[in-house]
């Protein structure tokens, strides 16, 4: 399913609270399998503002980067990683607070995933 033209290794969204738009006009790059990694920042302003127009949540997002797109996301905080995929999401997550969230493709990266679900990621922070 890899579409024509590069696989970006890394893909990094920093837009002040309009990540999910960013990450919604990326489709036809995650739906061509040519995004290996993707970070954005999850906190409380602009799209993940509750109430904003257009706004929506971190659990809607990161539910479409798994069964859609094959990625497991992880919530990183400044002590701990939480899984966000693959059914381990809870409502407690939705902390709307500064964090980054990294997603890596299962296929694409499965050596990523693996460091993330073994707890060895934890190690390069």
């Amino acid at each position: 399913r890899v579409g024509p033209g590069p696989i970006l290794d890394v893909v990094k969204v920093d837009t002040e609270g309009h990540d999910p738009a960013v990450i919604r006009g990326a489709e036809g790059l995650l739906a061509q399998q040519r995004i290996r990694v993707l970070v954005f920042e999850y906190h409380m302003t602009g799209l993940w503002e509750k109430g904003a127009e257009g706004a929506t949540t971190l659990e809607i997002v990161t539910r479409d980067l798994d069964t859609t797109h094959g990625f497991d996301c992880y919530l990183v905080g400044p002590e701990s990683v939480a899984k966000l995929t693959s059914g381990c999401f809870v409502p407690e997550l939705e902390i709307n607070t500064w964090s980054n969230v990294f997603c890596a493709h299962r296929v694409l990266a499965p050596a990523v995933v693996e460091a993330f679900d073994s707890g060895a990621a934890l190690a390069f922070r």
